[in-house]
Order: C-alpha cells, then structure tokens, then sequence
C-alpha cells in the first residue's frame, strides 16, 4: 500500500464523539470511501478491472468523490455519470481535478434522470466491453464492504440496541436488505440542517445534512429509550454544503 492510498484511510475511519450519556456518532470525513475501497480492491483481485484501466459509474455525490480519489491514487481512467441537476459546480471542479471525466446527463424534469444515465453508462460498456462498473446501487460488495464498520463499532461500543443510519430518496438501491430495518424516519430539511448547525455548535461536529437528520432521528430515539445503546452513523462533513446548509 502506497503511502497516498495509506493516507486516504483516515478518510474512512470514524472518530467516535459522545452526544449524550446512551448516544454516541460515528462522524466520517467520507464513509463512501469504505464500499468504494472494497469494490476496487475485489474487482482487482477477480481482473475485472486491471492496471491502468477504465472505472465508470454513476453517481450524485460522495461515492463518485471517493472512487475519484482512489482512481486518482491507483492511476485508473475514470467517467463518473451524473445529472444536471445533482452536480454543484465546486465538486465538479474537485472531480475534475482529481483527473475524474464529469458527464452531466440533461435533466429537464429536474428528477435526476437516471434512465438517461444509465443509458449512457450502457452505451459505453458496449464500446469498451473491458470498463469495469462497480454497481454501487445493485452490487452486493456495497453493504458487505460495510463489516469493517460493525467491527469498529462493536469493539467500540459494545452491545448495541438502535443504530441509526441515513438514506437518500432519488433511487431505491437494490441491494438493500429492507428486512433488516425495523423504522424509517423522513427527515425535511430544514430540521436536518438546524440539528447540523447544532452538532456544530454544542460538538464541534461539522458535518452534512444526512447527518443532521441521522443525528435528529438518534436524539429522539435515546430519549425515548433511556436504557438503550444507539449509536448515529454520520456520512461526510459539511464542507460541500458550506453554501447552502451552513
């Protein structure tokens, strides 16, 4: 492992912050880079993807920022596929400048236009049959990536009675095991981006939106339940929504 690749594991690694007696946060720099690793690492070891080769994937944010840095780092060609409407100019530059290939797909509804996408997508996996996709949305590597994360908490934490994470509503992964998740709460969000402010505030946790609302939903949870251990899963930092949510 190269020192850069050794670096960019910090990025993945929680720090663990106590919010109140039974609720503790998982906070990430960016928690994408742990499916994102593992995928790569896999599609190495099996050759579906080989030096020097070509990585395409969609994606609306973080999980494209991390499997940047990482193309980046192990020097692979990388196309990212996004909407119009998903991509905010600075972490276009930031893709850009990590030597990512930014195809913003027209979305004139305004709905991310995924069909359109992956139309894309599709069209350039049949020209260059040997770029590697890692699927982030139907590869069952995305959520078994995930065990060093209960590891980590585990050997943390303990026993654990509520963990709470986080979900976007644009597309609806098909690798997610819905029989393992017992609430769902929605979250808008301006009460997500006033508990935010508020983890900044009280914690000096700056962190995004999804964690906020993660954030919103564990309060609630450890209040009703005194006794019990939750413990809040927190995705990225605040930096990209320093513009809107701060």
């Amino acid at each position: 492992m190269s020192a850069a690749q050794d670096y960019l594991r910090a990025y993945e690694t929680p720090r663990f912050a106590q919010l109140a007696p039974n609720l503790n946060a998982a906070c990430f720099s960016l928690m994408k880079l742990i499916p994102a690793r593992f995928m790569v690492d896999q599609a190495e070891a099996s050759g579906r993807l080989r030096q020097e080769g070509h990585i395409i994937e969609t994606t609306s944010g973080t999980f494209g920022l991390a499997i940047a840095m990482l193309a980046a780092v192990r020097g692979y060609a990388l196309t990212l596929v996004t909407a119009s409407s998903l991509i905010d100019l600075k972490l276009r530059r930031r893709l850009e400048q990590l030597g990512a290939k930014v195809m913003a797909i027209d979305d004139p509804q305004g709905d991310g236009n995924q069909r359109g996408r992956l139309q894309y997508l599709q069209q350039t996996l049949q020209d260059s049959p040997a770029t590697y996709w890692p699927r982030q949305y139907d590869s069952p590597e995305n959520r078994l990536a995930y065990a060093r994360l209960a590891d980590l908490v585990v050997r943390s934490f303990g026993r654990i009675d509520c963990l709470v994470g986080c979900v976007g509503n644009s597309v609806v992964p098909d690798n997610v095991r819905h029989e393992m998740i017992d609430d769902i709460h929605w979250v808008g969000a301006l009460p997500a981006y006033a508990m935010a402010h508020g983890l900044f505030r009280d914690h000096g946790l700056f962190m995004g939106p999804t964690s906020g609302a993660a954030a919103l939903v564990g309060t609630w949870f450890a209040r009703q339940n005194p006794e019990a251990s939750t413990v809040v899963i927190m995705p990225d930092e605040g930096h990209r929504h320093s513009d809107t949510v701060y």
